[in-house]
């Protein structure tokens, strides 16, 4: 291949990036994911009681994390969850978070059949209900990336100081959290890029996206995780709304990124061999 078919190929995938809207589509899969946050919290905050673990430690992990202007809606918060139980409470909320967040998926699923170009025809109300898994899933994988790579640092040196025994646990956890994590994310990867779209798609074909979202999305976490360790003391100039734009921007670009890697499938499959271009 010659640098004049370099040109061309690069060329016709950067148009078919800006034609298939994949900003607009990262969008709106971020802005549903952060409009799903509340419901999933308080999903979160009810279960916490479920844990193995005293709630003043819980309290204090929490309030560690959430803008301290919130500490002590977040403290009357848990002390009201524990005083006063429902099982229906629980089942409404997990419902409300998954079924909101589930627009997300969904935001997503039109973005990949935009990419492959292609329509949606599957029943709705299955398509809602595969995406309430993947939002699911989705959540559970944001957590541990928010958890192991971005806040990990953070939490290590809590815990430490209050319980110093469980070093030895948790510093084998941290030395292979980043390929513990890649692998997780490329498996992941591979099996939503095969599976949301309206069309069959090879596995081995979403390696090459899989493997661009992985480093991206570790990468990005890593610079999100400095910020946290260093410059996290910037948040005084603007206030705790700091924090909640960058996790907004941090999960935009997220969501950018693995559409991206989509696009990159799609490209090395359909036009990197084709001879026209």
């Amino acid at each position: 291949m010659n640098l004049l078919q370099l040109y061309f190929k690069s060329k016709a995938f950067l148009a078919k990036y800006k034609e298939d809207h994949v900003s607009a589509f990262a969008a709106q899969a971020a802005f549903f994911t952060i409009l799903s946050f509340v419901p999933f919290i308080l999903f979160l905050f009810t279960m916490v009681q479920y844990l193995p673990i005293e709630r003043e430690v819980i309290t204090k992990i929490i309030v560690m994390i959430v803008p301290k202007e919130t500490d002590a809606l977040v403290e009357s918060l848990i002390t009201e969850l524990y005083s006063k139980v429902s099982g229906t409470l629980i089942s409404v909320t997990i419902i409300t978070a998954l079924w909101s967040a589930s627009k997300g998926i969904l935001s997503i699923n039109r973005g990949l059949n935009a990419i492959y170009e292609i329509k949606e025809t599957r029943n709705y109300i299955l398509l809602r209900v595969s995406s309430m898994f993947y939002t699911l899933a989705f959540s559970i994988l944001i957590l541990l990336l928010l958890i192991l790579v971005v806040f990990g640092n953070s939490l290590y040196r809590y815990i430490i100081k209050i319980a110093p025994i469980v070093s030895k646990i948790i510093d084998p956890i941290l030395n292979f959290r980043y390929l513990g994590t890649g692998i997780i994310l490329i498996v992941f990867f591979c099996i939503t890029y095969t599976f949301i779209p309206n069309c069959k798609l090879r596995f081995r074909d979403q390696l090459p996206g899989a493997l661009f979202s992985t480093l991206c999305w570790t990468g990005l976490s890593l610079a999100f995780s400095i910020y946290i360790d260093n410059f996290s003391n910037f948040s005084y100039m603007y206030g705790s709304l700091a924090s909640i734009m960058i996790l907004m921007i941090w999960l935009y670009a997220c969501m950018n990124i693995y559409l991206l890697g989509a696009e990159i499938n799609y490209f090395l499959v359909n036009i990197w061999s084709d001879e026209y271009y």
